[in-house]
């Protein structure tokens, strides 16, 4: 009964979900889009994958505190970057800026995970089958057509897997906000588990601090049951 009547919970609701949602089209979108470029054998292909991959290695802390830093609005190499190209007009205070802070955020999560989606794609774009895009190629097909009606419908379960491997990530990210906002500014980027941490560990509230667990563990296990079944529903 508290947690439903407590307004706080439902702002990092609403925050969480965003998180996710946000993870789930971008982070997919460009690693998909990562993984078409980087498909081949070329010596610069396999570097670049190597880069990409080189962030997920990184801890959540070290991933925070180097963002935090260039998000810095006075020492920001961000903000330094836009004065020197002539647009400083632009430069912002990425995480005191309530209406950018959880944006800012979550790029930098996705920053992280980027190349590891990017693998996920592209081992199941080297399963898709040469000789059907030959075919498609061969009856006039386009490469917009080709990746749409050959490569996607054969690469779908590598989406399946992504999207539900993000929208846990989203649903349950605590390092990188705790280190780079503390849910701040004014709780725009507090998220169910800097809830529950705060509940457990600076108020003591441990009961609370459950049963916000509870809800996070039904919330995550629901979604990502729903879209596995419509994803699957999807392929057949």
């Amino acid at each position: 009964r508290r947690l439903w009547a407590d307004d706080a919970f439902w702002r990092t609701l609403r925050n969480t979900l965003a998180f996710a949602l946000g993870l789930v089209v971008f982070l997919n979108l460009i690693a998909f889009l990562a993984a078409l470029a980087l498909d081949g054998n070329g010596r610069i292909r396999k570097t670049l994958r190597v880069l990409f991959l080189i962030p997920t290695l990184l801890s959540g802390l070290s991933i925070g505190y180097m963002w935090s830093y260039m998000y810095s609005p006075i020492f920001g190499v961000i903000n330094s970057a836009l004065d020197a190209v002539g647009l400083g007009a632009l430069k912002q205070d990425w995480l005191g800026d309530p209406k950018l802070a959880l944006p800012s955020v979550i790029f930098a999560h996705m920053w992280q995970w980027t190349g590891f989606h990017m693998i996920i794609f592209l081992g199941a774009l080297q399963s898709v089958s040469k000789e059907l895009l030959e075919a498609a190629e061969i009856d006039g097909a386009g490469p917009w057509k080709r990746l749409l009606n050959v490569t996607v419908p054969q690469v779908r379960p590598a989406f399946t897997v992504s999207v539900i491997l993000a929208t846990i990530g989203g649903l349950k990210v605590f390092d990188t906000i705790m280190i780079m906002t503390q849910g701040g500014p004014g709780g725009a980027t507090d998220s169910l588990s800097t809830l529950l941490y705060r509940m457990a560990f600076n108020f003591n509230d441990m009961g609370y601090a459950s049963a916000i667990g509870l809800v996070m563990l039904a919330f995550i296990m629901l979604i990502s049951y729903a879209q596995l079944r419509v994803l699957r529903a999807g392929g057949e």
